[in-house]
């Protein structure tokens, strides 16, 4: 496994794992913002969406809302499309309240998935802890 010095201290660098996982960029002086970060593992947009529906939108029926939520999306998804095709999806079943505070705590539960370890984002076993 490779190292990165950041402001001259060694980490373990995750994109060294020989996962293909969501791409962020290099961290320079500003950090990653949503629209910079691109999902690149189907496990990785699902448990993303689960996550969302579940934590921001407390969509109890996740996995039939998922799939369709799923459908909305390109191959490679960012956190904002992700965003915007759960809420077209529940604004299209007319179950879409409180739009803005959803989108914030959408946000978060985003923020928070991607503080994750690459191989926790892409299990399955993660969305029981959501």
């Amino acid at each position: 496994m490779g190292y990165r010095q950041l402001d001259g201290v060694p980490r373990t660098s995750r994109w060294d794992t020989g996962k293909k996982a969501a791409h962020l960029p290099d961290p320079g002086d500003t950090p990653p913002v949503m629209t910079d970060i691109r999902f690149c593992t189907d496990d990785e947009i699902d448990n993303a969406i689960r996550a969302v529906l579940c934590a921001a939108f407390c969509a109890e029926d996740s996995e039939e809302l998922r799939r369709l939520v799923r459908l909305r999306l390109p191959s490679s998804a960012t956190p904002e499309q992700i965003v915007d095709a759960v809420c077209a999806e529940l604004r299209w079943q007319g179950r879409l309240e409180s739009e803005e505070q959803r989108r914030l705590q959408a946000a978060q539960v985003l923020a928070a998935f991607f503080d994750l370890p690459i191989s926790e984002r892409e299990t399955l076993a993660l969305m029981g802890l959501v």
